[in-house]
């Protein structure tokens, strides 16, 4: 058994019908296929294996077997190199996103607890807000004034209006906070030099959190 190597510049391209012709007339049942994209291998396959996958009859030759592998290597999707401009937009997005979607007080998906003179970031998320508010609507048909919330770890009571009040400033920050995110991504989108995506500042604009007090 032997190893027939197929050595890939890019991914998908590079391997051409020449290779393939001289590689592999005299390729035995069980020899392998390797291609290889840099030092990484992307394929590793016996030619029978190949052959099944691709829906071949078992007496396909093991050249037509090659030229079918090959078709399917010519359909991938083209890679398409980017600019450095566009390198440093769809990195500073990427950003952008990081902040908008982060919960740990950094970003944008955050309200504050205040706890005595502490303001501890906490976050809840759309659904689970809905979810409260048609409890809540439960418990004010029946005359309920208080609902228990898990909070930062622990389970608060807190009265029926002021935790309504409250999931509603959440969903009008988390609607504002969207807005701001979206003028950001087209902004972002629309620079036209590297020193102008360097020194856009995403981080601004946002509407101020909801502060919860507690105790």
């Amino acid at each position: 058994m032997k190893t027939v190597q197929l050595w890939d510049k890019e991914p998908f391209n590079g391997v051409t019908l020449k290779d393939i012709y001289s590689s592999f007339p005299a390729a035995k049942e069980n020899d392998f296929i390797t291609v290889k994209e840099g030092n990484s291998v992307v394929e590793f396959q016996d030619l029978a294996v190949i052959r099944q996958n691709l829906g071949l009859p078992n007496d396909t030759a093991n050249e037509a077997v090659c030229v079918a592998y090959q078709k399917g290597f010519d359909e991938q999707p083209t890679v398409v190199e980017q600019t450095p401009l566009e390198v440093a937009i769809s990195e500073k997005l990427k950003e952008l996103t990081a902040f908008d979607t982060s919960e740990d007080g950094s970003g944008v998906n955050n309200f504050l607890v205040q706890m005595g003179d502490n303001k501890v970031p906490a976050w809840i998320d759309a659904l689970t807000r809905a979810s409260y508010l048609n409890l809540i609507e439960s418990y004010k048909k029946i005359g309920r004034t208080i609902i228990e919330l898990p909070l930062l770890g622990q389970m608060v009571k807190l009265p029926i209006d002021i935790a309504e009040d409250t999931l509603h400033g959440i969903n009008a920050y988390g609607g504002d906070s969207a807005v701001v995110t979206a003028k950001h991504e087209v902004a972002i989108k629309a620079l036209t030099t590297i020193e102008e995506v360097d020194a856009y500042d995403f981080t601004v604009g946002y509407p101020d959190k909801v502060v919860v007090p507690l105790g």
